[in-house]
């Protein structure tokens, strides 16, 4: 996994290194996560907003295809509410540094379609169990998930973006969960204790705004 991070970082900072042979564009860029954590027994799960800021270098390849890896911090997780209306309330916080690999395609000069692996790592894993109490009252306990959570991460992303002359972009992004986020077997998030294999994906919603030059 190391190994894969540090191919990763290599290949961020060879391409930073040609700037001077080609019209490479780096950025930095920022915005709003909608995360899920989706997958076995995560029906009662819903979306959590988080974010994400970084950076970015733009690679040409060929005539309209370039190649952007970003390295981005990421706040995902999800929240869970059990079947019992006075049950407890579960916010799970997962934070990554993640390593998007997106190809991009310029559909026309400032606006391109984008898609790829991402690799994430992560950086630490927290659940916030909120339980009521007698005559409104709540209590709040923190857990650490460090050693129930897999370090590793992977999906695709697929999306979308828009660029403006001055070097400003919006971005749409989308990327489906494929690894397991559970490191335990039989483990779910944490808290769902089972007999059974389970798998769980993160999912998430980016939306982003940043410059590149």
């Amino acid at each position: 996994m190391k190994k894969i991070f540090a191919f990763s970082f290599l290949l961020l900072f060879v391409s930073i290194s040609v700037k001077a042979q080609s019209e490479l564009r780096l950025g930095v860029k920022g915005g709003v996560n909608f995360a899920n954590v989706g997958g076995d027994f995560t029906n009662n799960t819903r979306g959590v907003f988080g974010y994400h800021l970084g950076g970015l270098v733009e690679v040409p390849i060929v005539t309209k295809l370039t190649f952007q890896p970003e390295v981005l911090f990421s706040a995902q997780g999800s929240e869970h509410n059990t079947m019992a209306t006075d049950g407890p309330r579960i916010i799970t916080n997962l934070n990554y540094v993640n390593l998007p690999l997106m190809a991009k395609y310029y559909l026309i000069d400032n606006f391109s379609v984008m898609g790829g692996p991402q690799l994430g790592y992560l950086v630490s894993a927290k659940n916030e169990i909120t339980s009521s109490g007698f005559i409104g009252s709540s209590t709040t306990q923190e857990n650490d998930l460090k050693d129930e959570i897999s370090n590793f991460d992977f999906g695709l992303g697929i999306g979308a973006e828009y660029r403006l002359d001055l070097g400003i972009f919006v971005q749409l992004r989308y990327v489906i969960g494929v690894s397991n986020v559970n490191e335990k077997e039989g483990v779910v998030l944490g808290y769902h204790r089972t007999s059974n294999d389970v798998k769980s994906t993160n999912n998430v919603l980016q939306i982003s705004a940043g410059y590149s030059f």
